[in-house]
């Protein structure tokens, strides 16, 4: 296995790899190691969702074809749980015609990977999902300041600012 250089920007990713195929997963896991992330393992679709539940991943790189749960509806899980930040999703399937590749599109796949693995790929995907979830935790925290302020201005707009006491907006809203 040829060693690819850490990715130049961000803290490094927190990375689940789903592949009931031991060699496939174990490949997967050292490249994402070797590239400088953090990487917990699963050997199907059911235990991947309870670590997703449990853990904070950023990306989720994952088999199509498993059992007891497939990777796209696993994907379709981490999108209808939005209790958490964004997960980046990669699929990794040998299932290369197009029906495939739009299928998984609009189940909630980020990308798309093919066996064998391509080092070169995995690096520029996981380049790519860095770039998004720093997006998405910018954005997570942009919102959470501006739902602080809005908070206080609502207060603010309820209080005489000499009295600190109550207005008629506040006697509006206790009644």
């Amino acid at each position: 296995m040829s060693t690819v250089p850490r990715l130049g920007r961000g803290a490094p990713l927190n990375v689940l790899v789903v592949d009931d195929d031991d060699g496939s997963r174990g490949e997967l896991e050292g490249a994402v190691l070797d590239l400088g992330h953090v990487c917990m393992t699963a050997r199907e679709g059911a235990e991947a969702w309870e670590l997703h539940r449990a853990h904070d991943f950023d990306v989720i790189v994952s088999d199509w074809m498993m059992p007891c749960m497939d990777g796209l509806e696993l994907c379709r899980r981490a999108r209808a749980d939005s209790s958490d930040g964004y997960t980046y999703f990669i699929m990794m399937t040998s299932l290369t015609d197009r029906p495939h590749v739009v299928e998984a599109l609009r189940g909630g796949v980020d990308d798309y990977l093919t066996k064998p693995l391509d080092i070169e790929q995995l690096t520029a995907k996981l380049q790519s999902a860095s770039r998004i979830t720093r997006l998405h935790r910018g954005l997570s925290r942009s919102n959470a300041s501006l739902k602080r302020a809005g908070d206080r201005a609502f207060d603010a707009a309820r209080t005489d600012p000499l009295t600190q006491a109550g207005n008629r907006l506040r006697l509006q809203d206790d009644l």
